[in-house]
């Protein structure tokens, strides 16, 4: 699928009619030399999160978030392609520098999660109009629940 982080490998799948699950990947494939360090780059981003969302297909090399809803939360009349395959894109696209960062730039994943989660502080983050104590810190991540910051 087109994206704006270029041609992105998409997959939807029925799983045995009681979930669909999306899966959005990273469409560079992880160097072996670097996979230790994406793992532990993704580890250490999933905790960060609500409702993490982000794996490694060890076999293929490639990061991918993952979003699976049973099927009686989907509602008839919602895109829900579109909300499985949003979420996962948002994912990626907001990892997408520490990712590269750690690739190709030879920065830690330590420093790049560091570095992520202070562009996405609420001192760096904040709205226009928006006081520190109301604004969403997770910057429009799927699951992000503002009242839980």
């Amino acid at each position: 699928m087109p994206a704006d982080l270029g041609p992105t490998p998409v997959t939807l799948r029925y799983c045995k009619n009681e979930s669909v699950v999306a899966r959005v990947f990273f469409s560079t494939r992880i160097p072996e030399k670097k996979i230790a360090s994406i793992n532990e780059l993704i580890t250490r981003f999933n905790s960060t999160q609500i409702r993490p969302q982000l794996v490694i297909d060890f076999e293929r090399r490639l990061v991918y978030g993952s979003r699976n809803v049973p099927r009686e939360q989907l509602e008839a009349n919602c895109d829900w392609v579109d909300m499985l395959l949003d979420s996962n894109f948002k994912q990626l696209y907001t990892v997408h520098d520490a990712l590269i960062s750690v690739l190709y730039r030879n920065v830690s994943p330590q420093e790049a999660i560091e570095e992520f989660m202070s562009e996405n502080s609420p001192k760096t983050t904040k709205k226009r109009g928006e006081n520190l104590e109301t604004q969403d810190r997770l910057r429009g991540l799927w699951g992000g629940d503002p009242k839980l910051n």
